[in-house]
């Protein structure tokens, strides 16, 4: 009984010295309560950020849009153009060189959109100017971007067959290499 005992000693010290530990490491309720995550932070900076004038900066259509839906903005400098989504609409307008704004909607998601990305095509791709990048609660989709080589104006984009599940992964930003392609 002696030689049982002896052999118990080490467990017994890892077993008291993991207790330790966990009483002064956060314990796992602890880390995932609501608000304590990093999907949990309000977007702040990058391209994201709030449009406050209501003046002549801003498209009419932007104007009268219901205020219980869920509002994500920002600027795609490589187009020229900003975004503002309502739930699951995107609307894009151009913000330089016209005095009357060209004004797009495109319903091209069924979620509501948590994140807008431009991408530069990869050099096999061919007929397609650029990359819409769309991000909902549940998928990641491209849709694809012309620019009309007489007027210069953004076509309407065109849903393509890639998407990606986000696979309950919160997707919080999205980044593109021009240089690359890469998303």
């Amino acid at each position: 009984e002696v030689e049982d005992e002896a052999q118990l000693v080490l467990p017994a010290r890892l077993v008291e010295e993991a207790l330790t530990q966990d009483d002064q490491q956060l314990r796992l309720d602890e880390v995932c309560a609501p608000g304590t995550g990093s999907a949990d932070y309000a977007a702040e900076g990058g391209s994201n950020f709030n449009v406050e004038c209501k003046g002549p900066c801003l498209p009419p259509l932007l104007h009268d849009r219901p205020e219980r839906t869920f509002m994500q903005q920002g600027i795609l400098p490589e187009i020229q153009h900003m975004w503002r989504s309502f739930d699951s609409t995107l609307v894009l307008w151009r913000y330089s060189g016209t005095a009357q704004p060209e004004v797009m909607e495109y319903q091209g998601v069924t979620q509501q959109l948590v994140g807008v990305a431009i991408a530069r095509p990869k050099a096999f791709v061919s007929g397609v100017d650029w990359f819409l990048v769309l991000a909902t609660p549940v998928e990641v989709s491209l849709h694809a971007l012309c620019i009309d080589p007489a007027t210069g104006r953004l076509l309407p984009p065109v849903r393509t067959q890639h998407i990606v599940a986000t696979d309950d992964v919160v997707i919080s930003a999205i980044a593109a290499d021009s240089a690359t392609g890469r998303i």
